[in-house]
């Protein structure tokens, strides 16, 4: 059986990667750097260092709470790679000709499950 290898695909904005998703994207696959692409499947993927920051910041943001709380959980999306069931309700949506953004689905309890999520990413 043949094996195929496929570079990983490097990105450079969150219209690229929403684009090019085969399915939901997810902040947890971006900070694994793994994501469905159309026509390849499964694969690693790079972010350029601006649109990691890009990233970063819009999670906090979409997670919310007060500065120092968005600052921390900001550094750690930047600097490690934390795996929490909360990373995958926050989604990359985009409507119309607007820019990708993310945004949060909430349970039946958006208060409590994005304070369980900034809690652990703290």
């Amino acid at each position: 059986m043949e094996t195929i290898t496929i570079k990983k695909v490097l990105f450079n904005n969150l219209d690229e990667l929403f684009n090019n998703a085969g399915q939901q994207v997810t902040a947890q696959q971006l900070i694994n750097k793994r994501m469905y692409l159309n026509g390849i499947g499964w694969a690693d993927i790079e972010l350029t260092t601006e649109l990691k920051e890009l990233i970063c910041n819009q999670i906090a943001e979409t997670l919310g709470g007060r500065n120092a709380t968005k600052i921390s959980v900001k550094n750690s999306l930047m600097y490690g790679t934390p795996q929490h069931w909360g990373l995958n309700r926050v989604l990359l949506e985009k409507y119309d000709e607007r820019p990708a953004v993310f945004k949060y689905c909430a349970g039946q309890d958006y208060t409590a499950e994005t304070n369980a999520i900034r809690k652990f990413l703290k």
